[in-house]
């Protein structure tokens, strides 16, 4: 019995193939893995972490094929690890910014103590008593973000309130006429 279609040539084979192969081309041998909107949106989200978070998470790595599970659990460590590590640095620096305000108080009177709070945070037994109080009391990962970021906005406020009260003072000095 004689075939219906006619016999192709090894060339036009190698262009159908070639056609295939093209990097825009919708088919592949190489198919992209059906893996759902659920598993897509959580690898999303761990890939946010991974980005907006270097430092903290350049460590933490996920098996190639996790599940739905395995990727929610990931999630929530990479969140507890971010949060963990985004406290002790964000108590610090509120510690540090307190220190200024007091800095730009005391420096109007004979206690002037300007250049405390940047000679703290260059001091690694200082770092090093602010971690043990960390982990001793514990009570500052508890601290939710949303609180955090009014306290982190609050405090660099008062900072730039006061440097811009030093600054008006500052330029009405010299602006002076010298008698």
């Amino acid at each position: 019995m004689k075939a219906l279609t006619k016999p192709r040539n090894r060339k036009q084979q190698k262009v159908e193939r070639d056609i295939i192969r093209d990097d825009d081309s919708l088919f592949s041998e190489d198919a992209t893995p059906l893996v759902g909107k659920d598993k897509r949106v959580i690898i999303a989200k761990l890939h946010q972490y991974k980005n907006l978070f270097k430092q903290e998470l350049k460590k933490f790595k996920i098996k190639p094929n996790a599940s739905i599970e395995q990727l929610n659990a990931s999630l929530e460590e990479m969140q507890a690890i971010v949060e963990v590590s985004s406290i002790d640095q964000f108590m610090t620096e509120s510690i540090l910014q307190s220190i200024k305000m007091i800095e730009s108080g005391s420096s109007r009177t004979k206690y002037d103590i300007s250049g405390t709070a940047e000679l703290l945070k260059m001091n690694e037994q200082f770092n090093n008593l602010m971690k043990q109080l960390y982990v001793k009391y514990g009570v500052f990962s508890k601290i939710p973000p949303e609180f955090q970021l009014v306290l982190l906005i609050g405090t660099t406020s008062m900072l730039c309130c006061s440097k811009n009260a030093k600054k008006k003072q500052l330029e009405s000095f010299l602006n002076e006429k010298i008698a």
